[in-house]
């Protein structure tokens, strides 16, 4: 169950932010080679926060509605997604974590650190083998998945330590705790859409869509507005000279 439902739908997410990460290659190589360090920060800012954009909606969003989504994808399999419902829920965390870690990963190739990426997933293969050892016995599955979480943390912090000192290029957490409170939004929304559609004996279907729908809206709206405001401030500055 775990191994073919849970994992499957988790690993949705990360391959379309793997390939923002093979599209950031040629900018943050041009820049490195070119020395041109604000360039650098712009371009692995860019490619980090698009991640998360897309990251943290779509972990939120499986993690309220991952009974709905898996009833949905896999009805005749009833057993097992009750087994690897919660199991999904701990995955969220490791989602984000790893779609943020494939542009790093990229971004260390880029300025020619090409081993230190395979270093760095050794490392989170040990923490995930003895997160295995240490959690399964008491929590099953989920101890699985939770260990999972652990382990792709772990590379995350690690990826983005290595590269900043590396790099030189100070990596600013703002944008990604914005981006978290979005997707908070984005999931109590979509919660409460769920909540009352289904007290209503709404459809599966029913309830995904129109708790996607309004929770993207709710995701997209906040996002915008605090876009906005960090341009509106930049202006500020920049017409006091500051």
């Amino acid at each position: 169950s775990f191994a073919g439902i849970a994992l499957t739908v988790f690993n949705l997410v990360p391959s379309v932010t793997n390939m923002l990460g093979k599209g950031a290659l040629t900018c943050v190589t041009s820049d490195w080679e070119s020395g041109n360090r604000d360039s650098l920060k712009k371009s692995v800012m860019q490619a980090l926060v698009t991640s998360a954009v897309i990251a943290i909606p779509a972990a939120v969003g499986l993690g309220v509605l991952s009974s709905e989504i898996m009833t949905f994808l896999f009805p005749r399999q009833s057993d097992e997604v009750a087994v690897c419902v919660n199991s999904l829920r701990l995955l969220m965390p490791g989602m984000v974590f790893l779609c943020v870690s494939y542009p790093l990963f990229s971004m260390l190739q880029a300025i020619g650190k090409t081993s230190l990426p395979l270093k760095i997933m050794l490392l989170g293969t040990a923490v995930k083998l003895i997160g295995n050892l240490a959690l399964i016995p008491f929590m099953g599955v989920d101890g699985a998945a939770l260990s999972t979480s652990l382990c792709y943390g772990i590379i995350l912090a690690v990826s983005f330590a290595v590269f900043q000192k590396t790099s030189g290029v100070h990596i600013s957490a703002a944008p990604f705790l914005q981006v978290l409170y979005a997707g908070i939004m984005c999931g109590a929304s979509a919660y409460l859409v769920a909540a009352l559609l289904e007290a209503k004996n709404m459809s599966t279907a029913a309830v995904i869509i129109f708790s996607a729908l309004i929770g993207g809206m709710v995701y997209i709206g906040v996002i915008v507005a605090v876009l906005g405001k960090k341009l509106r401030i930049k202006k500020a500055c920049a017409k006091a000279g500051l």
